[in-house]
């Protein structure tokens, strides 16, 4: 039972203009089907990152708060990714790639099954003091499938996207909540698409020294701002702990205008 996992379909839900020449997919754990034009993504210079949505239907009975998290920890690690490379520019100003992702399947995590995984986890005795592997009880475990592309100027597709992943029983942790699983997902997709948009391949599986994380999390460039921080080290530790994401993640960073109104309040 120990060896379970969850594996996420590979769409087709029509949230891209083509699906034309994706190559099959390849991964274990998480699963990809992608097609790159590398000439054109290595000779764009601007990109505008467009919302990422949830499907129609998809998520339906998932909160508002959480699926607003994920979609912007989606937002916000590919634009980390994106912005070692490319200008990332706003929303509504002209670029030379246009991406925008869409979540087109989500399986939402047992909050009972992740909170005895997190109690089990604190028991002093037998796999669960192993060094790097935290066990979790294989039930209700979460996954997570999304499509993304990237549109030139002229809307043609210079990349396209499908990304399943799941979680197994024996890796990661997830806070106690019914995004504790999709809230990580969304981050290693954006990472992983990130990536593959600014050098045109698939990101490497090569082991690579770990980067550690600020005290309190650090937004690492002024493009990606408005995303929000990235949860720092303390937050880290405490979803070690069950803490559900919405209490780690300050999700985007609220602009208030000189002379205006917060962005939620009506209007006078």
């Amino acid at each position: 039972l120990l060896a379970g996992c969850t594996t996420a379909p590979l769409t087709k839900s029509g949230s891209l203009t083509s699906y034309d020449d994706l190559a099959p997919p390849k991964g274990r754990g998480t699963k990809i089907r992608m097609r790159v034009n590398k000439q054109s993504l290595l000779t764009a210079k601007t990109i505008r990152i467009l919302p990422a949505r949830f499907a129609d239907e998809v998520g339906s009975d998932i909160s508002d708060k959480n699926r607003a998290l994920i979609v912007n920890m989606i937002d916000r690690t590919l634009c980390r990714g994106l912005s070692k490379r490319f200008d990332v520019v706003e929303t509504t100003m002209p670029a030379d790639l246009s991406v925008q992702a869409t979540i087109t399947h989500i399986r939402t995590t047992s909050r009972i099954a992740a909170g005895a995984s997190t109690i089990i986890n604190f028991v002093p005795s037998g796999i669960s003091n192993i060094p790097l592997l935290k066990p979790r009880v294989p039930v209700g475990l979460g996954s997570l499938t999304v499509e993304a592309e990237a549109l030139d100027a002229a809307g043609v597709q210079q990349a396209a996207i499908i990304w399943g992943g799941g979680t197994n029983a024996l890796r990661g942790s997830a806070g106690i909540s019914e995004i504790g699983d999709a809230h990580r997902l969304a981050s290693a997709f954006g990472s992983s698409f990130g990536t593959i948009l600014a050098t045109g391949d698939k990101p490497s599986r090569k082991l690579k020294a770990p980067r550690l994380p600020k005290l309190h999390g650090s937004t690492r460039d002024p493009d990606c701002a408005r995303f929000g921080s990235d949860p720092g080290l303390l937050a880290r530790m405490a979803r070690k702990f069950g803490v559900p994401p919405i209490w780690i993640d300050k999700g985007p960073r609220r602009v208030i205008e000189a002379g205006g109104d917060p962005p939620d309040t009506p209007p006078r």
